[in-house]
């Protein structure tokens, strides 16, 4: 009967361990692509700091979405300490949670409908915490995510574009360059020799007067010249009559 003495005090000495709960509060009825908020209030954890975050999901599956905001960026990765902080001091604390869809798979969200919001809550370590108790939310997301096998209403027809071959532009000819010519200087021709039979290649166009020496023309200076030569005759037979006479007295 010892042992059931000692069970009993055991039993009345320990505590029971109390659970975390999570209530959510002030949660949207539906949601769209644009972001939204709502109040959490945590009870029972132990003082420090916890972090909280935002899980979206449809009923019966275990693939949640969403990004939560920090108060700094968006997260949605596994890391515990990147989600917003809360501190809990004698057992309690509260946050507003801003959280959005973000951009889920296929998988995740299939479509427009009705889903379940709920908060996750993580340790001082970053660790995810277990067996909290939490009101899960239902919340109606209406955006419609395009998905690749979509159709528009109306598909116009492919008409093909007959191409077109660019015609290749013509090689301008380029203007001819005038030949220079070989030599500017053009030689004299050269007079026909008399009797040659032989004629010169080329006749100059304009073949210049050659005045013969034998024959020169009279000019004015020509005349002037002959008068002092006829002076001078004159002059020296006068001085040479002159002295013959003389001579002649004597």
């Amino acid at each position: 009967m010892k042992w059931f003495g000692v069970v009993l005090i055991l039993l009345f000495s320990t505590s029971p361990a109390l659970a975390v709960t999570l209530t959510l509060s002030n949660t949207p009825s539906s949601i769209d692509l644009n972001q939204f908020s709502f109040s959490v209030f945590v009870d029972g954890p132990s003082d420090g700091t916890n972090y909280l975050r935002a899980d979206l999901f449809k009923e019966g599956s275990t693939n949640y979405f969403g990004e939560t905001f920090n108060g700094t960026d968006w997260h949605s990765d596994s890391t515990g300490t990147n989600y917003l902080p809360v501190t809990i001091q004698s057992s309690t604390g509260s946050a507003q949670l801003t959280a959005r869809i973000g951009s889920p798979s296929q998988s995740e969200y299939p479509g427009p409908g009705q889903y379940k919001l709920r908060v996750r809550r993580y340790t001082s370590s970053g660790n995810p915490a277990s067996g909290d108790e939490q009101n899960i939310v239902d919340v109606a997301i209406t955006y419609s995510q395009p998905t690749p096998t979509s159709q528009p209403a109306s598909t116009p027809t492919n008409t093909p574009v007959p191409i077109t071959p660019t015609p290749k532009p013509t090689n301008t000819p380029k203007p001819s360059t005038t030949p220079k010519p070989t030599s500017t200087n053009t030689p004299p021709s050269t007079p026909a020799v008399l009797g040659s039979t032989t004629e010169p290649s080329l006749i100059p166009t304009s073949t210049p007067v050659i005045r013969s020496t034998h024959n020169p023309q009279p000019t004015t200076n020509n005349y002037l010249a002959y008068a002092i030569i006829a002076l001078g005759v004159i002059l020296l037979s006068v001085s040479g009559f002159l002295f013959l006479k003389q001579r002649k007295s004597a």
